[in-house]
């Protein structure tokens, strides 16, 4: 959420917000910048204790769609910008290696760098650098499924001025067939090429699928709209035979009139997805669909304390709970050292903070059992190693997923 009144004065009318630009252009395979859902729970050696069936965030979803009948032997599930290659991996032993369904993961992303690091964690996968945006151009994908997990804030978010928005909605309802684009674009000084593009897929958006924004009048006066999220639909349903499917996870919202919020991630700007636009779209395009939290949906054990430890030379962080991070990073953890509990506040739901006491109770008793400090009649000596702990269940609050079977 925004925290602060922006100036809007220098702010164009109408722009695209999306990342492929910085994706294809990083000269290092790193996610140090990121904090995903997935890459917290990822696990070490493909298991987590955050989760109801101790397995990894790739292991949890592959498991799901196992136990809702989407994959059967010999599928082709198509994953879309897999970071480091974590969930491909894990998926690969859930569904092959344990099960030996024999299914087909292959990969797409348009990072190079991020490729090398999938496929040497990954040797056995095919990846093709390519945009998400553009699936109807790569017949040779076809597949029966699609994963497109904690990828749709990357792609272009349409910005557009109160005023021009509202008149278009306006004029275009009113005018029906007569209305002339081009002269509102006139009207309202769209000029160049492809300010000119972007306000027709804009209203192409608006009056194909009956997207509207009631609540206009609350909102700053550049209003986001995600029209990246919509084009994949649209690309997925093209490829997709009946019966196959699309699933998207992403952090946003699912209340109707909600609109796209931004978050600098420093190097790049990341928008919240707004899923009932995205259903919207979706149910119009013919596909079935079923929005849950992401927590639901992969089997979060959410009351759950955990550790952002940040690992590795990389710093990319992992969620762990005390017990583990003595197991597997026992120099890091020793058993003689102190630590004090910090409950991140910027992570943590109001109703959690109220609940800080009862959270410290509970890891103060979890460091006893371990052997590990704080020393209850040692309060004033913890000095030493701060550890950033939250209740893994209010990192996902916003997080939801959404799955569409093409009827």
């Amino acid at each position: 959420m925004q925290t602060q009144e922006q100036d809007f004065s220098q702010v164009p009318k109408l722009f695209i917000s999306e990342t492929s630009g910085f994706h294809e252009l990083i000269k290092g395979p790193s996610m140090a910048e990121e904090r995903t859902a997935s890459m917290l729970i990822r696990g070490v050696e493909g298991k987590s204790a955050l989760t109801k069936s101790d397995k990894a965030y790739g292991a949890c979803i592959a498991g799901t769609f196992r136990s809702r009948k989407l994959v059967s032997a010999g599928d082709k599930l198509l994953m879309v910008g897999d970071g480091l290659g974590y969930i491909s991996e894990a998926m690969d032993k859930e569904l092959n290696v344990d099960s030996d369904l024999g299914v087909a993961l292959p990969g797409l992303d348009i990072s190079p760098q991020l490729i090398a690091a999938q496929q040497q964690r990954n040797p056995w996968q095919t990846i093709t650098q390519g945009d998400c945006l553009k699936l109807t151009e790569m017949p040779d994908l076809r597949p029966h499924g699609i994963i497109v997990n904690e990828v749709i804030a990357d792609l272009p978010t349409t910005v557009v001025s109160k005023e021009i928005l509202v008149d278009l909605m306006a004029e275009s309802q009113q005018g029906g067939l007569t209305f002339d684009l081009d002269r509102f674009m006139v009207t309202h000084g769209i000029e160049k090429k492809p300010d000119i593009e972007s306000l027709r897929e804009v209203h192409r958006y608006c009056t194909n699928y009956g997207l509207s924004y009631p609540d206009l009048k609350f909102a700053d006066p550049r209003v986001p709209i995600g029209i990246g999220g919509f084009k994949l639909l649209e690309q997925a349903a093209e490829i997709l035979p009946s019966g196959g499917w699309i699933w998207l996870s992403e952090f946003g919202d699912i209340e109707p009139g909600t609109l796209p919020t931004p978050t600098n991630l420093g190097d790049h700007i990341e928008w919240s997805t707004q899923f009932d636009q995205m259903r919207k779209v979706a149910e119009k395009l013919g596909y079935d669909t079923e929005i849950v939290p992401l927590a639901e949906f992969i089997g979060l054990d959410e009351d759950k304390l955990a550790i952002i430890h940040r690992t590795g030379g990389t710093g990319e962080p992992i969620c762990l709970t005390l017990e583990e991070a003595v197991k597997n990073f026992p120099e890091e953890y020793p058993r003689s050292s102190r630590f004090t509990p910090r409950f991140n506040s910027e992570l943590s739901s109001p109703e959690t903070l109220s609940k800080s006491m009862q959270y410290g109770i509970q890891w103060m008793l979890q460091c006893h059992e371990l052997g590990v400090g704080p020393n209850t009649n040692q309060i004033g000596e913890l000095t030493s190693k701060d550890v950033e702990i939250i209740r893994i269940g209010d990192y996902f609050a916003d997080f939801y997923s959404m799955l569409a079977v093409k009827k």
